[in-house]
């Protein structure tokens, strides 16, 4: 599955026209907002600090966002209740069919909590590495969004101890997409906003056992951060 990121203006851009409907998280300072389209999750976040995109959002998506979804008990429970015609009877009795085949079987599912990290601190950045963030957790990666006030800058992935990215903003300004490999997980990452902004997407989750380190470096500063991952629930 392809992940992408968007501000809450391009989200709005690509929705409206396909009449998606849109699910969303709310933490307690952000919402993290997402839409599937064949293989491909469009995802953004709106910090809740009373500006026009939460505005905007709480006024004119919430209110019909996150679907219930409709298991096969469901439509089972309903056999009985709608057989007007051969057809329709025929497609029910195949739906329960499916569902007695499935009975059998059982399977040990890793569930995940979705988590959102998000700052707005202004962190002076030097000639050395400067720790942006430090995560602790044992789960999976989905996205990262880093604005810094220009494009002279390095910025540096740490993954379980290891270092496993470093790039400067301007190698990456004026090209629309940079391909890169981790672990065998296909990511994309790209800059925006005259190339101060950096952006990485993955294709697939990115496994993390314990700790995901951001660092950057060079004369800069770092004014916002957004990490979106999932923590394992034990």
């Amino acid at each position: 599955m392809n992940k992408i990121q968007l501000t809450w203006t391009k989200f709005k851009a690509l929705i409206t026209p396909k009449n998606f409907k849109i699910n969303y998280i709310d933490t307690s300072n952000s919402y993290y907002i997402w839409v599937d389209e064949g293989i491909t999750t469009y995802f953004c976040g709106i910090e809740k600090n009373d500006n026009a995109d939460q505005t905007d959002f709480e006024d004119n998506y919430k209110p019909t966002a996150n679907n219930p979804v409709i298991t096969l008990k469901d439509l089972s429970d309903k056999i009985g209740e709608v057989q007007d015609t051969p057809t329709q009877y025929t497609l029910l009795r195949r739906l329960k069919d499916v569902e007695a085949g499935l009975s059998g079987i059982t399977a040990t599912m890793a569930r995940y909590r979705p988590k959102f990290y998000t700052s707005k601190a202004n962190i002076g950045i030097n000639g050395s590495d400067t720790q942006l963030v430090s995560l602790d957790f044992d789960g999976q990666l989905d996205g990262i969004s880093i604005a810094f006030d220009k494009e002279e800058v390095e910025c540096i992935l740490i993954v379980d101890g290891t270092e496993i990215f470093r790039v400067e903003l301007k190698d990456l300004n004026n090209q629309s997409e940079y391909g890169m490999s981790l672990s065998n997980k296909n990511f994309n990452v790209s800059t925006e906003n005259s190339g101060n902004q950096i952006i990485f997407h993955w294709s697939a989750p990115v496994d993390i056992i314990s700790n995901l380190t951001i660092k950057a470096k060079n004369s800069s500063n770092m004014y916002a951060i957004m990490v979106a991952y999932r923590e394992k629930v034990t």
